[in-house]
């Protein structure tokens, strides 16, 4: 009896050793526009016996299409790629791909006449442009036969592409070419096997890059940017930053911990942004930027640096004065950075080794061009005093008019050529410190688009500690109230008297002249943007 048990326990052993073992499973969670739209789920299994690794996955995602009654269709693919357990080499790629409109109550009757908007041919002239990648046709009148499919094999020295649709099927062989890398849309799992690849060389690796899907077979390669800090699922870390080129196209990027998971994939092309759904990011310690040629070392250049500190109000501002070669007086570029708390090389003080300096190589880019620069710390950070928690617009504004002025009155440094760059939300503070001088130019870097309330609110939502999210937020109550509508009386031709304009009151909708937050000026710049063409000129109607 134990015998046969023996016999069966070691049957099941060998039976479950040929099937082969699940070395990883996950997910990736697929946004557009910030929107979640659907999933991948993968696994990646290791058979020894036939010396494979194997990874797969199910792709389910609601394409967008504007025709679609529902304004989106069922896309579904699943692919399966093959490699050599020891060299890694493609044995074979294959996928299928259905999309369906699933409009009609009855399912059966859907399926018949669903929209098949994904042509396996892309209909496509550039592969890069979106818009050629979905078709024109409208099938409703044809059966829609559910599966495409198709495959990318390797055989000896040749590389076999086949694709079969509507029972049509199309083949193309290649010789097989050196540093092959398979990509396909919406097929992210791909993206695992190539960041193992990378572990090795760099920072710049050449490939060749087939798309089965399309039945391409191009040149590319893929850049590695260095450690920066990036977002995932509204969380900012230090990650490893690739960009891959198909051509001399930007064809997607993605983002590798400190354990080498892929936690980001971007496809601007598809539109898509994928992360690794429920998993602890691990994030590097400390940032280690790629050395490009457009980059500026430390120790080169001739120009010369001195520490300074400059008063606003009653905090000390804590600066770097950065001067070209020659005598002077040179033009010079004050360097604002966007709000939050950051050094004067803009690095963010909360994040730990974040030592890119973008200022810092910014300063000695201009050094190198004869432009002077004066960068700063912001408030509560490195040498600068007072509360960076606390500061506000009207603070950022009052600093950046005593920088202004302190860099105005230096002998080397021309008074009629000084520029103001600021970047994200700092421009704003920035525009309006520049209406009191007279500067030679302003640079915008990342300037706001979009409304004020709008922005503070995204802004107070991806705060994280809980105090000073409830501190964001009140700001976001004063801003509201502050931008609450109010009525305005408007002259009436017809009645001879005034008349309220519902349609056309949202000039004044906002703050009066006094308490709006850059002033009597801004109010007056606001509601002359705002108010439709026909009444503008007429500012007699608005004192």
């Amino acid at each position: 009896m134990r015998s046969k048990f023996f016999l069966s326990a070691v049957a099941l052993l060998i039976a479950v050793s040929a099937l082969g073992s699940v070395a990883e499973k996950g997910q990736f969670d697929l946004y557009r526009n910030g929107v979640y739209k659907g999933r991948e789920r993968y696994k990646v299994e290791i058979k020894k016996k036939k010396d494979l690794k194997i990874i797969s996955s199910e792709v389910l995602y609601k394409y967008p299409l504007q025709q679609a009654k529902r304004g989106y269709v069922d896309l579904s693919l699943y692919p399966d790629y093959r490699t050599n357990l020891q060299t890694g080499r493609l044995e074979v790629y294959k996928y299928r791909l259905s999309v369906n409109d699933f409009t009609d109550i009855n399912i059966a009757q859907a399926q018949n006449s669903a929209t098949e908007v994904i042509d396996q041919d892309w209909r496509m002239y550039n592969p890069m442009i979106a818009d050629q990648q979905r078709t024109e046709d409208n099938m409703k009148d044809r059966i829609n036969l559910g599966v495409n499919s198709g495959y990318l094999m390797r055989d000896g020295k040749a590389l076999h592409f086949s694709q079969t649709r509507f029972s049509a099927t199309r083949r193309m062989d290649a010789d097989v070419p050196k540093n092959l890398l398979v990509l396909d849309p919406y097929a992210f799992c791909l993206y695992l096997p190539l960041a193992k690849r990378l572990e090795k060389g760099g920072p710049t690796w050449h490939f060749n890059i087939a798309m089965p899907q399309m039945m391409r077979l191009q040149k590319g390669k893929v850049e590695y940017m260095g450690v920066e800090p990036a977002s995932v699922n509204g969380e900012r870390y230090l990650l490893k930053h690739y960009n891959i080129f198909v051509g001399k196209t930007l064809y997607s990027s993605f983002w590798t911990d400190k354990t080498g998971h892929v936690v980001q994939i971007s496809v601007p092309p598809q539109g898509v942004v994928a992360t690794l759904h429920d998993y602890h990011v691990k994030s590097f310690s400390k940032a280690a930027p790629r050395i490009m040629s457009t980059t500026i070392a430390g120790n080169q250049g001739n120009f010369t640096e001195k520490s300074v500190q400059i008063q606003s109000g009653g905090i000390t501002l804590g600066a770097t004065l950065t001067l070209p070669e020659g005598r002077g007086p040179h033009p010079a570029v004050l360097l604002v950075q966007d709000l939050g708390e950051t050094d004067r090389d803009g690095n963010y003080a909360n994040q730990q080794g974040a030592g890119i300096g973008t200022w810092k190589q910014m300063a000695y880019l201009l050094s190198r061009e004869g432009l002077a620069s004066l960068r700063y710390d912001a408030r509560g950070v490195g040498e600068s005093t007072g509360n960076g928690a606390k500061e506000t617009l009207v603070d950022r504004e009052s600093d950046i008019k005593s920088l202004l002025t302190w860099l105005s009155h230096q002998d080397n440094i021309e008074k009629n050529g000084i520029f103001l760059m600021a970047e994200g939300m700092g421009c704003w503070p920035a525009a309006k410190a520049s209406a009191s001088f007279s500067l030679a130019g302003f640079v915008g870097i990342a300037y706001p688009a979009k409304a004020v309330l709008r922005l503070w609110k995204e802004q107070a939502g991806m705060i994280q500690d809980p105090e000073a999210q409830q501190r964001a937020y009140a700001e976001v109550d004063q801003i509201s109230s502050a931008l609450n509508p109010r009525p305005v009386r408007l002259p009436s031709a017809r009645q001879g008297h005034s008349t309220l304009s519902p349609g056309d009151y949202r000039e004044r909708s906002g703050p009066g002249p006094e308490e709006h937050p850059f002033g009597r000026d801004r109010a007056h710049a606001d509601s002359c943007f705002q108010r439709p063409h026909h009444q503008r000129g007429h500012r007699q109607e608005f004192p």
